[in-house]
C-alpha cells in the first residue's frame, strides 16, 4: 500500500454525520499528515505517521473515527481508507 499522492481529501460518512478527512505529504519531515473538519469547520485535530507506513495512519484515522463519529465497523472502515489511499478518485467512505 502507498499513498498515492501529495494531497487527497476523504469523506467519511456515518448516519447523518460526516467527517473530512485532508491527508498531505510532508515531504520535509517525510509524514503523512491527515487533518479533520466537520461541516467546514476545522476540528484542530490532526494524525500523522511516516510516509512509508500508511497503514499506521489509516490507524490513526479510525482512532480518530472512532471517538468523533461513533464508528463500530472497523474492518469495513480500513478496508475503504486503504482503497481510498489507493486510489485517489474514490473519496467517499459510507459506513
Amino acid at each position: 500500500m502507498y499513498f498515492s499522492g501529495s494531497y487527497q481529501n476523504i469523506i467519511i460518512t456515518h448516519h447523518q454525520q460526516e467527517l473530512h478527512c485532508s491527508i498531505e505529504q510532508d515531504q520535509e519531515l517525510k509524514r503523512l499528515i491527515c487533518h479533520f473538519s466537520c461541516k467546514d469547520q476545522d476540528l484542530y485535530a490532526l494524525v500523522a505517521a511516516f510516509d512509508q507506513q500508511p497503514e499506521f495512519l489509516i490507524k490513526r484515522i479510525i482512532s480518530f473515527a472512532k471517538a468523533y463519529i461513533r464508528i463500530h465497523n472497523v474492518e469495513k472502515l480500513e478496508l475503504d481508507l486503504q482503497h481510498c489511499l489507493n486510489n485517489p478518485a474514490n473519496n467517499q467512505i459510507i459506513i
